[in-house]
């Protein structure tokens, strides 16, 4: 799915990280969001690249 540089919405965001994460905070980011909770922080950005911790 490619966005372009497109601004993720916060629905498009959890779907790319699996939308098992109910639960987690999302927090709009200069390029994407970032998500957290429970000690999980996973960044969704904007290019498609997930990344977590």
């Amino acid at each position: 799915m490619s966005q372009n540089n497109a601004p993720t919405s916060e629905d498009q965001a959890r779907a790319m990280l699996g939308g098992a994460n109910g639960d987690l905070q999302a927090t709009r980011a200069g390029n994407g969001w970032t998500f957290s909770g429970d000690g999980y922080t996973a960044t969704v950005n904007d290019d498609g690249t997930v990344s977590h911790n």
